[in-house]
Order: structure tokens, then C-alpha cells, then sequence
């Protein structure tokens, strides 16, 4: 699956969730989009694939690079590796 492809599903799925804005840990690491240090958000692959085939092989191709996550600024998905926060490839 082509990360982008990937992103964009997993992005529609947190924005599909009713608490989209709940309980995950900000990461302090600046968004490579808009470069907002204090919205970044890991997504745990349960919330985000749970029985969804779709959504479990879009996580797959994503996690392969680095840890994914959200932007609740500018909703974008970046990979996080390590401490710096990296975009898709």
C-alpha cells in the first residue's frame, strides 16, 4: 500500500472517531508540516485499525518506518522516530 494512501485512511479513521481529541500522549517534537512542537499526538493501532482489514494493512505500512501519528493542528500524519518527527516517505 502506498504510505499516502495509508496516512489518508488512518487520518479518516481518527477523524471518524467521536473522543478524536482524547487521551493520547503529545509528543514534544515539532510537526514537519506546520511545525507546531505541542500537537502531535501518537495513534495506538488499536484505536485506529481495530477489526478493519483495511485499516490494520494501512497501519502495517506505515509502522514499517517509524511510529505514527497526528498533528492537531494541521491533521497531518507523521512518522515519529526516535525524537524528530518525520514525514512519509
Amino acid at each position: 500500500m502506498d504510505p499516502f494512501d495509508a496516512a489518508e485512511m488512518i487520518k479518516a479513521a481518527w477523524l471518524q472517531r467521536d473522543d478524536a481529541g482524547d487521551s493520547l500522549a503529545v509528543r514534544l517534537v515539532a510537526c514537519p508540516y506546520c511545525g507546531k512542537a505541542d500537537r502531535v499526538r501518537e495513534l495506538s493501532r488499536e484505536e485506529i485499525s481495530g477489526s478493519n482489514p483495511a485499516l490494520e494493512q494501512a497501519w502495517q505500512a506505515l509502522a514499517q518506518s517509524g511510529q505514527p501519528a497526528l498533528c492537531g493542528f494541521c491533521l497531518n500524519v507523521v512518522l515519529l522516530a526516535g525524537e524528530a518527527a518525520l514525514p512519509p516517505a
